[in-house]
C-alpha cells in the first residue's frame, strides 16, 4: 500500500517512529490494524486512538458525498448512445452508457436484433445528434448476419441525415463464431487489433448465450464468462465505447415465466438489463398494422426500472404513434 506524506506529518512526533516499525505508514492500513497488531509494537491503548483519529481525519477529507457523482465532471468520461427513439431514449436516460456490460433479452422475434442494427448506424452519428461518430464491431453467434435488413434501415438514415456524409455499412465489421473458443479469441486478440485501427464506439455480441449454452462444464463456463466480460469491460474502458451481450431466454414451467440463459454468472456481471418483448397491442402506422414491442430496464444504476412501448416499422425502430 502507498505512503501519505500529509498523513505522516500530521502524526506526532513521538509516534512517527511507531507507525514505521509497525508498517502503518498507509492511513487506511492504520485503520484497519486490529489491536494486537498495535500492542505487538507496544503501542500503548491512548496512542492507537491518536494514530486511528489522526488516519480516520485523512481519510475522511478524501471521500466524495454521493450526490457529487451526478455532477456533470463525474460524468464527463463516459458518453450515451441514443436508440434514435424517443420514448427508448427517455427510459434509459439518453440510451446505452459507454460504461459496464448492458445486457438485452427476450424471446425470438422479440426485436432484439432490431435495436442492435439501429445502434450500429446511430452510434456513427456526430455527439450532438446521440452518436459518437464512430463505428461499431458486431460479433455474430447465431443465425446468418441480416444485411439485406440493415441496408433498408441505413437507407432510412441518409434520409432522416442528408446533411452527414457517412458511409454507415463501411464502418460496420462484422465477425461469426460459434464456439466458445472462437468468441474468446476474437475478443482477446483480434478485437483489440481493430480497435487500435479504428475508431469503435460500440461493440455488440448476439448472442453471448448461443456460445454458452452447450458447454456442459458449469465451472469452465463460468470461467470463459468471466474472462470474456474482463476484456470487454477493459476494452470499453480504454477506448470509452459501448458494449452490448445479447442473452437468450429459457422458459420455467413451474413459474410460468421466462428468465434470461446463463443463470447469477452473467447477471453479476452486467452492469444494466434490459427486456425486449411482444405485447398483445396492435398498433396502426401509415396504414399498416403493426404488432407492439415492450422494453423494460429491468436494473440499472443509472436508469429507473421503467417501461415503454415502441414498433418496428421499414425505417427502424419507432415511437408508437399518439392517439
Amino acid at each position: 500500500m502507498s505512503i501519505s506524506v500529509i498523513y505522516y506529518d500530521r502524526v506526532p512526533d513521538y509516534l512517527k517512529r511507531i507507525i514505521i516499525q509497525a508498517n502503518l505508514l498507509n492511513p487506511r492500513k492504520a485503520l484497519v490494524a486490529s489491536y494486537e497488531h498495535y500492542t505487538g509494537f507496544g503501542v500503548k491503548e491512548q496512542d492507537i486512538i491518536t494514530i486511528r483519529r489522526v488516519a480516520s481525519e485523512h481519510v475522511m477529507s478524501k471521500l466524495i458525498p454521493v450526490n457529487n457523482f451526478f455532477q456533470p465532471k463525474f460524468e464527463k468520461n463516459w458518453s450515451r448512445i441514443s436508440f434514435k427513439c424517443d420514448s427508448l431514449d427517455k427510459i434509459t436516460n439518453g440510451g446505452i452508457l459507454t460504461r459496464g456490460i448492458t445486457e438485452i433479452f427476450g424471446e425470438s422475434g422479440a426485436g432484439k436484433t432490431q435495436l442492435l442494427l439501429q445502434l450500429s448506424l446511430s452510434v456513427q452519428l456526430p455527439e450532438i445528434k446521440g452518436g459518437l461518430q464512430k463505428g461499431v464491431a458486431l460479433i455474430c453467434t447465431e443465425d446468418v448476419f441480416p444485411a439485406k435488413r440493415l441496408v433498408q434501415i441505413s437507407e432510412s438514415f441518409y434520409k432522416k441525415y442528408p446533411e452527414e456524409d457517412i458511409k454507415y455499412l463501411s464502418n460496420i465489421f462484422i465477425e461469426h463464431v460459434v464456439e466458445p473458443e472462437e468468441l474468446l479469441n476474437c475478443v482477446n486478440r483480434r478485437l483489440p487489433i481493430l480497435m487500435a485501427r479504428y475508431h469503435i464506439g460500440l461493440i455488440i455480441i448476439d448472442s453471448v448465450a448461443a456460445v454458452f449454452r452447450s458447454e456442459s462444464n458449469a465451472i469452465n463456463r463460468s470461467l470463459d464468462i468471466r474472462q470474456l466480460v474482463s476484456s470487454l469491460l477493459r476494452l470499453s474502458h480504454q477506448y470509452n465505447c459501448g458494449v452490448i451481450c445479447v442473452n437468450q431466454v429459457a422458459y420455467i414451467p413451474k413459474k410460468r415465466k421466462i428468465t434470461p440463459c446463463l443463470g447469477l454468472v452473467f447477471a453479476n456481471l452486467s452492469r444494466t438489463r434490459i427486456k425486449i418483448s411482444k405485447i398483445p397491442r396492435l398498433v396502426n402506422f401509415e396504414g399498416r398494422t403493426l404488432t407492439a414491442r415492450r422494453m423494460e430496464v429491468v436494473f440499472s444504476p443509472e436508469s429507473p426500472c421503467e417501461v415503454c412501448d415502441f414498433i418496428i416499422t421499414s425505417d427502424g425502430v419507432n415511437d408508437c404513434p399518439k392517439h
